[in-house]
């Protein structure tokens, strides 16, 4: 049986799709959201559309879990991103937040909080209306090499856990939990990321809580938004 062990954060430790030098990082989604205020949601300009149900979209930080003795938290990416990406401000029920993705899992397994679900998040272009979970770690055999190179059995367990959670108190459905190269033109959360052993687990406790977590409409299709030049926005 999984177990999901989750860490609360005294303050709103904020992680975004970058890790910035010296890491190459997931680039940056581009979603607008400078300025966002409680209760409105950011502006999308001429991309298409969120689609109207939510769904997961699951990333991985392409960096290593310590960094020159220093842990890679949401504690100090929130130190990294608040000096090198301030555009990527959210300000949501009287508190600032910085974080692209609404949790982050570290290498043992801890979940930390990054944005809160009520909140739109700036991880995906189009489907930031959707969670968003980033893996500590660097899955990409393409990319600089970081350890942890996989995902670690207890980030994993705790996936697994979360995605469950979610899940049930959102009614998604199993087909909606998308890895961030599935919705966007990226290679993001890299080919070593065990996704059909993921959905595979998904699936089966999807089945076994039919009431709760319905099927997509049959018309349901992924729409990936066209695909950025600028070198920063998607790797």
């Amino acid at each position: 049986m999984r177990s999901l062990v989750v860490t609360r954060l005294a303050l709103p430790f904020l992680l975004s799709c970058t890790l910035l030098m010296p890491f190459a990082g997931c680039r940056s989604p581009l979603s607008s959201t400078v300025g966002t205020t409680q209760g409105s949601l950011p502006g999308l300009g001429d991309l298409p559309q969120p689609p109207p149900l939510r769904g997961i979209v699951l990333h991985h930080s392409q960096s290593p879990g310590i960094w020159r003795g220093v842990k890679i938290d949401a504690e100090r990416l929130n130190d990294i991103h608040r000096e090198t990406h301030p555009d990527w401000l959210l300000e949501w029920e009287g508190k600032k937040y910085y974080i692209g993705y609404h949790y982050v899992i570290l290498p043992d397994g801890t979940i930390e909080k990054g944005r809160p679900e009520s909140a739109p998040g700036a991880h995906a272009r189009t489907y930031n209306g959707w969670f968003g979970i980033c893996l500590i770690g660097s899955f990409d055999s393409h990319h600089r090499q970081f350890n942890p190179s996989y995902p670690t059995f207890a980030q994993e367990n705790s996936l697994v856990e979360l995605c469950k959670d979610l899940m049930l108190r959102y009614h998604i459905p199993w087909e909606l939990v998308k890895r961030h190269g599935d919705v966007n033109d990226t290679d993001c959360p890299g080919n070593r990321f065990p996704y059909e052993a993921i959905v595979d687990e998904l699936r089966t406790f999807a089945l076994l809580h039919r009431e709760e977590i319905p099927p997509p409409p049959d018309d349901f299709r992924i729409v990936k938004p066209p695909p950025l030049h600028n070198h920063r926005s998607e790797h």
